[in-house]
């Protein structure tokens, strides 16, 4: 089964690909955690699942998180991640798409499919910029889903700020608590909250995340914060079908892309092919589970 997340790491890298699909990772980045509970949530249509998948992922295999505390870290982005997926289930019920086959084998869109037929893609992003949409549109990720299903899809940006020592402020986790009436706000619609306000964080609060969503609505938090655009399958998709046709011919190729090792970060599998040796003479352990879930039938429209 190939996945929209292989060919991404594949055009990065055929070589980590290959690594990726055979080892359990040693750690996993933030924001792989972030996609990944959120992913989890939506398939299931629960919001909790979001924040137990990444309290699942911080145990094990463990998350790269610069914090002076790791534990609490990982608490704040577990009632992050389930704020936002309570928000994009609120929206609309989401259907995980089932196995598509193609020439070249199954394929298991990354999307969700909506009601009316569209897919839907949420990013996770620290802000959103016109580079950033163009980004987005054009890359693989929607790319290969709206060509293979020749479905438009509907790209949900939702803004939540950048890290800062482990946490990640932003009105989605962060509010102030009135030092007497108790009542919390996210943002002020004029001026800003004096110092009897009591900054709090939603883990250190006893509110739900739609109660939680409820209060951004009423303080028009929304606004600068969900970004929705849809775009439509490539026009020309069959260029783009025989491109991902070459691509799943290739999965499995050890074929390394050498300007990708350094790429934002070092490729985790650079000690292997500085070395020379593989992953499991390095103490990768392989993987030997996969696990399913429900789906609904998808196919590609006419």
């Amino acid at each position: 089964m190939i996945t929209t997340d292989d060919f991404v790491t594949h055009d990065i890298c055929p070589r980590s690909q290959t690594y990726t699909a055979r080892y359990q990772p040693l750690r996993v980045s933030l924001n792989f955690s972030l996609n990944e509970s959120i992913h989890t949530a939506l398939s299931l249509g629960n919001p909790i699942a979001a924040s137990e998948k990444l309290m699942e992922l911080a145990a094990r295999p463990g998350i790269e998180i610069e914090s002076p505390n790791l534990y609490d870290s990982a608490i704040h982005h577990s009632r992050l991640v389930e704020t936002l997926s309570a928000y994009v289930i609120a929206v609309g019920p989401l259907t995980v798409p089932a196995p598509i086959s193609c020439d070249w084998g199954d394929f298991q869109p990354r999307s969700f499919l909506t009601e009316d037929g569209r897919l839907r893609r949420v990013v996770l992003c620290d802000r959103w910029t016109s580079d950033r949409e163009l980004m987005e549109r054009f890359s693989w990720r929607t790319a290969i889903d709206t060509a293979i299903t020749n479905r438009p899809m509907i790209i949900t940006a939702l803004v939540i700020g950048a890290v800062k020592g482990g946490f990640r402020p932003s009105p989605w986790n962060q509010g102030y608590e009135h030092p007497i009436t108790k009542e919390i706000r996210v943002q002020r619609r004029v001026g800003k909250f004096n110092d009897n306000w009591a900054l709090v964080y939603r883990e250190n609060t006893s509110m739900k995340a739609l109660n939680w969503l409820r209060v951004m609505q009423e303080d028009g938090a929304f606004e600068g914060r969900v970004f929705s655009v849809t775009q439509a399958p490539p026009v020309n998709r069959e260029e783009i079908l025989e491109q991902i046709a070459a691509m799943a011919k290739e999965m499995g190729s050890m074929r390394q892309t050498r300007s990708s090792c350094y790429r934002f970060r070092p490729c985790p599998f650079l000690p292997a092919c500085s070395t020379a040796k593989s992953p499991a003479q390095l103490g990768w352990i392989e993987k030997d589970s996969v696990v399913n879930s429900d789906s609904a039938i998808l196919t590609p429209t006419i």
